[in-house]
């Protein structure tokens, strides 16, 4: 499952987590920290959407994490959202919390939720396209910049049984992101979904997932 692979991936990177699901399938990673208490803790550099000429979340650009420190840098929150409206269902409050408190907060969603009809795949494209809108008009409602928001356009329906081979969208007939903020034209393998949650996840700098 991808959820396993961002926990073995942050685990690969010394880091402690602890789970939260939801029945909507969106996950956040809470409160991990790294396993020595005793050695140096690494700050990540804050970058501004100016600084890297995109977004937060700017794919030329994803900064490594580095050993300079910032003693009052802004605390971060990346939540990943399986479609549209998860991130609301599951994590609205938190995040709308974290906004007034002065905290950054940013979102990757893996699809636009377009698995709706498999015998017109522009009614499927239309319906997805509606539903980013609704997420990135709610996100603004609590305080969330556009910017902070990232669409795969992978296949809804499909993320569990992503594998190496690419996969063909009966909802949509695509095989690979279109209208996707990061990483266009991404065929949709899991490898491929992997590695740029790998890149975003590290560019996004955040204190919690």
């Amino acid at each position: 499952m991808l959820l396993s692979a961002l926990v073995a991936y942050q685990l690969n990177q010394g880091l402690e987590a602890r789970v939260t699901t939801s029945p909507h399938r969106s996950y956040i990673l809470h409160q991990y920290q790294r396993r020595s208490e005793t050695s140096k803790p690494q700050e990540p550099r804050v970058y501004n959407a100016r600084q890297l000429q995109m977004s937060s979340f700017n794919q030329s650009q994803i900064p490594e994490r580095d050993q300079g420190t910032l003693p009052n840098k802004v605390r971060k929150t990346l939540v990943i959202a399986p479609h549209p409206d998860d991130e609301i269902i599951c994590c609205g409050t938190l995040m709308s919390e974290r906004v007034k408190n002065g905290e950054k907060v940013q979102v990757i969603y893996l699809t636009d939720g377009d698995a709706l009809s498999t015998r017109d795949s522009d009614i499927s494209k239309r319906y997805g396209k509606g539903r980013r809108k609704e997420s990135i008009k709610a996100m603004a409602e609590i305080g969330v910049d556009e910017s902070y928001l990232a669409f795969l356009n992978f296949p809804d329906g499909y993320l569990d049984v992503l594998d190496d081979e690419i996969l063909t969208s009966a909802y949509t007939g695509q095989n690979s992101s279109k209208t996707a903020t990061h990483f266009n034209h991404t065929v949709y393998r899991r490898s491929d979904l992997e590695r740029n949650l790998r890149r975003l996840i590290r560019g996004a700098g955040a204190d919690e997932i």
